[in-house]
């Protein structure tokens, strides 16, 4: 018996391994961000709030209600196919807060689908045309919340509800821009209305928005089929040896 556990162990190990043995790691900090606001032309940080009940404007352009941030990343670095993402997060820093620990958990801050069809060179706010925030694919991690300065942010990606692994396929196949909305339903309120998420941009690279993938290529059928056919093989191979 514990030979037989032995072989079903070491079996499922090389499955792993073989697996695994594609998987690669995409870092890398925003091309592009926006704050998306009727004055946020221009900005050098990127600032996001809501009504306290919604995070989106139930019109777009929004008004002065709700305010977000628009960020894309390069993916031309990853060559084009079908691709399993094994883990997926947005890390983003923010400002020393204006907002405490339990009203950020109570308001987290989203990373939302967003379309890639926008330019920070060129932005206009009002311009038809504009992408507009769509599902959730996760929500903030505040464990690293520090009431006297700035601090990092996760989101998982791959919380849903939306589907991120498809996004970030679609995005390797097509255009390869992925973008992604940050948004929340946090209210402005305090002194000077300073409760909201001021996260840094790209205009400061070592606090910028950053997307981190891992992933590795969904295997051929026919490589599929080797594999078995190996796999049989070392299965049988061990048998006789009992």
């Amino acid at each position: 018996m514990i030979r037989r556990f032995a072989s079903t162990l070491a079996v499922a190990v090389f499955v792993g391994l073989a697996i695994n043995a594609h998987a690669a790691t995409y870092q890398s900090i925003d091309s592009a961000d926006i704050w998306y606001y009727p004055f946020g032309s221009g900005s050098a940080d990127l600032r996001i709030w809501g009504d306290g009940v919604n995070a989106l404007s139930p019109t777009y352009p929004s008004g002065h209600t709700t305010s977000h941030a628009y960020m894309k990343w390069d993916m031309s670095s990853i060559p084009a196919g079908s691709y399993t993402v094994q883990s997926a997060k947005l890390v983003v820093t923010q400002q020393t807060p204006g907002f405490t620990l339990q009203e950020g958990l109570d308001s987290p801050l989203e990373a939302r689908q967003l379309g890639s069809n926008f330019d920070e060179s060129t932005w206009d706010f009002y311009a038809a045309g504009n992408p507009t925030p769509g599902a959730v694919y996760g929500t903030s991690d505040l464990s690293n919340y520090n009431a006297s300065g700035p601090f990092q942010i996760e989101i998982n990606l791959l919380s849903g509800p939306a589907d991120f692994a498809a996004a970030f396929n679609q995005a390797v196949n097509g255009n390869q821009q992925l973008a992604l909305a940050a948004t929340s339903k946090i209210a402005l309120a305090g002194p000077g209305g300073s409760t909201y998420y001021r996260l840094y941009s790209n205009e400061t690279p070592t606090s910028a928005p950053q997307l981190v993938v891992q992933y590795a290529p969904v295997p051929e059928p026919s490589s599929l089929l080797a594999l078995a056919g190996a796999l049989t093989g070392a299965v049988g191979l061990l048998r006789r040896r009992r």
